[in-house]
């Protein structure tokens, strides 16, 4: 139970840290999504375009992409609530 309970304190100050934190990382995926469709039409615009198989693997790697960036922004974010609690516990030292 002590567990659950410090888990559960855990993921609640890591989502008050996300919603207090701009997250950069969705700026960047929004931002990247809007180039990146704009690539895709204009290579559609271009010669033949993709075929639909490319198109699959283009959005495929899309998306682990935003999977990526989005666990590179939760670990970061882990790893300064970590921080913080560290700092808590060596002040009450």
């Amino acid at each position: 139970m002590a567990r659950r309970e410090q888990s559960l304190q855990a993921k609640a100050e890591l989502q008050e840290g996300r919603l207090s934190n701009p997250n950069q990382g969705g700026r960047q995926s929004s931002a990247s999504r809007q180039s990146a469709t704009g690539a895709s039409a204009g290579a559609g615009a271009g010669a033949g375009g993709l075929s639909s198989l490319e198109q699959l693997k283009i959005s495929q790697l899309r998306q682990k992409k935003e999977r990526l960036s989005y666990a590179v922004g939760r670990l970061e974010l882990q790893a300064g609530q970590r921080e913080r609690q560290l700092r808590k516990s060596m002040a009450f030292q």
